[in-house]
């Protein structure tokens, strides 16, 4: 139960080693939001975020398409 917290741990999948990751209240409580990438594949997702779809297929989108703090995209090769 993420309600309330600020951030929540997420158990290790195949792919992805365990972390502990924001709730979104806790990113939107934020003045300015700093994405920095790098990457191929994050190039990718990036783009993907910004094309028309669901947040639940890219949780960037809820990021990218608030209004309430501003986001400053910074990205690398």
């Amino acid at each position: 139960e993420a309600r309330g917290r600020l951030c929540v741990a997420v158990a290790a999948t195949a792919s992805r080693g365990p972390r502990l990751t924001l709730t979104v209240p806790a990113i939107l409580e934020a003045r300015k939001l700093f994405l920095l990438f790098a990457g191929g594949e994050k190039h990718a997702i990036y783009a993907q975020a910004k094309r028309p779809g669901p947040v639940g297929e890219v949780p960037l989108r809820l990021v990218l398409r608030q209004e309430r703090v501003p986001v400053s995209v910074l990205s690398a090769p």
